[in-house]
Protein backbone atom coordinates (compact mmCIF):
# COMPACT_ATOMS: atom_id res chain seq x y z
CA UNK A 1 0.00 0.00 0.00
CA UNK A 2 1.52 3.66 -0.79
CA UNK A 3 1.13 6.54 1.90
CA UNK A 4 1.96 10.11 0.59
CA UNK A 5 1.21 13.33 1.93
CA UNK A 6 0.39 16.90 1.43
CA UNK A 7 4.36 17.56 2.25
CA UNK A 8 5.95 14.18 1.81
CA UNK A 9 7.67 14.36 -2.09
CA UNK A 10 4.83 16.19 -4.00
CA UNK A 11 6.29 15.69 -7.76
CA UNK A 12 5.90 18.85 -8.63
CA UNK A 13 7.58 20.77 -5.59
CA UNK A 14 10.38 18.31 -6.00
CA UNK A 15 10.93 19.18 -9.77
CA UNK A 16 10.71 22.81 -8.71
CA UNK A 17 13.60 22.37 -5.87
CA UNK A 18 15.76 20.19 -8.45
CA UNK A 19 15.64 22.93 -10.76
CA UNK A 20 16.45 25.88 -8.77
CA UNK A 21 19.36 23.86 -7.61
CA UNK A 22 20.25 23.20 -11.32
CA UNK A 23 20.20 27.22 -11.50
CA UNK A 24 22.44 27.88 -8.62
CA UNK A 25 24.73 25.27 -9.69
CA UNK A 26 24.73 26.29 -13.40
CA UNK A 27 24.89 30.20 -12.88
CA UNK A 28 27.76 30.07 -9.97
CA UNK A 29 25.40 32.02 -7.33
CA UNK A 30 27.33 30.48 -4.43
CA UNK A 31 30.81 31.87 -5.63
CA UNK A 32 28.95 35.24 -6.69
CA UNK A 33 27.36 35.08 -2.92
CA UNK A 34 31.13 34.95 -1.73
CA UNK A 35 32.51 37.47 -3.81
CA UNK A 36 30.01 39.61 -3.45
CA UNK A 37 29.30 39.64 0.47
CA UNK A 38 33.27 40.09 0.80
CA UNK A 39 32.93 43.00 -1.94
CA UNK A 40 29.85 43.93 0.57
CA UNK A 41 31.78 43.44 3.84
CA UNK A 42 34.89 45.50 3.08
CA UNK A 43 33.63 48.30 1.67
CA UNK A 44 30.67 48.97 4.42
CA UNK A 45 33.87 48.19 6.66
CA UNK A 46 35.46 51.20 4.93
CA UNK A 47 32.84 52.95 5.86
CA UNK A 48 32.36 52.58 9.06
CA UNK A 49 36.23 53.28 9.68
CA UNK A 50 35.41 56.73 7.53
CA UNK A 51 32.52 58.00 10.40
CA UNK A 52 32.98 58.98 13.37
CA UNK A 53 34.17 56.96 15.74
CA UNK A 54 31.26 54.42 17.52
CA UNK A 55 28.82 55.55 15.07
CA UNK A 56 28.50 52.30 12.99
CA UNK A 57 29.11 49.58 16.18
CA UNK A 58 28.87 46.39 13.99
CA UNK A 59 29.10 45.11 10.74
CA UNK A 60 27.95 41.28 10.25
CA UNK A 61 26.76 38.86 8.02
CA UNK A 62 27.40 35.84 5.83
CA UNK A 63 27.43 35.79 2.21
CA UNK A 64 24.84 38.23 0.95
CA UNK A 65 22.92 38.94 4.03
CA UNK A 66 24.52 41.62 5.80
CA UNK A 67 23.91 43.47 9.16
CA UNK A 68 25.08 47.30 10.07
CA UNK A 69 24.38 48.24 13.54
CA UNK A 70 24.57 51.88 14.83
CA UNK A 71 25.49 52.93 18.37
CA UNK A 72 23.30 54.84 19.89
CA UNK A 73 22.65 54.95 23.56
CA UNK A 74 19.23 53.57 23.37
CA UNK A 75 17.97 56.80 25.91
CA UNK A 76 14.24 58.44 24.96
CA UNK A 77 16.54 61.38 23.20
CA UNK A 78 18.89 59.16 21.11
CA UNK A 79 16.91 59.44 17.57
CA UNK A 80 18.00 55.75 15.75
CA UNK A 81 20.25 56.76 12.41
CA UNK A 82 18.76 53.50 10.77
CA UNK A 83 15.36 54.19 9.61
CA UNK A 84 16.83 58.00 8.23
CA UNK A 85 19.11 56.51 6.25
CA UNK A 86 16.94 53.87 5.06
CA UNK A 87 14.70 56.68 3.98
CA UNK A 88 17.38 58.67 1.99
CA UNK A 89 18.45 55.40 0.39
CA UNK A 90 15.06 54.79 -0.50
CA UNK A 91 15.45 58.53 -2.13
CA UNK A 92 18.25 57.70 -4.08
CA UNK A 93 16.63 54.70 -5.55
CA UNK A 94 18.13 51.96 -3.14
CA UNK A 95 16.01 49.98 -0.88
CA UNK A 96 17.44 49.08 2.74
CA UNK A 97 15.73 47.32 5.66
CA UNK A 98 15.43 48.30 8.63
CA UNK A 99 14.68 46.55 12.16
CA UNK A 100 12.44 46.50 14.94
CA UNK A 101 13.58 47.51 18.09
CA UNK A 102 17.79 47.76 16.73
CA UNK A 103 19.52 50.55 15.13
CA UNK A 104 19.95 48.30 12.33
CA UNK A 105 19.95 47.90 9.01
CA UNK A 106 19.60 44.93 6.79
CA UNK A 107 21.43 44.70 2.89
CA UNK A 108 19.95 41.36 1.50
CA UNK A 109 20.84 41.97 -2.40
CA UNK A 110 19.71 38.98 -4.21
CA UNK A 111 21.87 36.25 -5.47
CA UNK A 112 22.53 37.34 -8.98
CA UNK A 113 24.10 41.33 -7.88
CA UNK A 114 27.21 42.50 -10.05
CA UNK A 115 30.44 43.47 -8.80
CA UNK A 116 29.20 46.93 -10.11
CA UNK A 117 26.05 46.92 -8.22
CA UNK A 118 28.02 46.44 -5.08
CA UNK A 119 29.75 49.33 -5.72
CA UNK A 120 26.53 51.30 -6.80
CA UNK A 121 25.01 50.21 -3.02
CA UNK A 122 28.26 50.61 -1.44
CA UNK A 123 28.38 54.67 -2.71
CA UNK A 124 24.38 55.19 -2.44
CA UNK A 125 24.24 54.21 1.03
CA UNK A 126 27.94 56.45 2.05
CA UNK A 127 26.14 59.38 0.52
CA UNK A 128 22.86 58.89 2.44
CA UNK A 129 25.00 58.33 5.66
CA UNK A 130 27.09 61.16 5.72
CA UNK A 131 23.92 63.50 4.37
CA UNK A 132 21.85 62.35 7.55
CA UNK A 133 24.96 62.70 9.87
CA UNK A 134 25.46 65.88 8.44
CA UNK A 135 21.96 67.18 8.77
CA UNK A 136 22.17 65.73 12.77
CA UNK A 137 25.07 67.52 13.43
CA UNK A 138 24.10 70.97 11.86
CA UNK A 139 20.58 70.64 13.99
Amino acid sequence: EAKGGTYAGNAVACAAANATLEVIRGEGLLANTKARGEQFMTGLRAIQAKHPRGLISDVRGRGLMIGLEFNGDGSATDVPVGPQVSARCLEKGMLVLTTSVYDTLRFIPPLTVSEAEVEEALAIFDEALTEVIGEQLAA
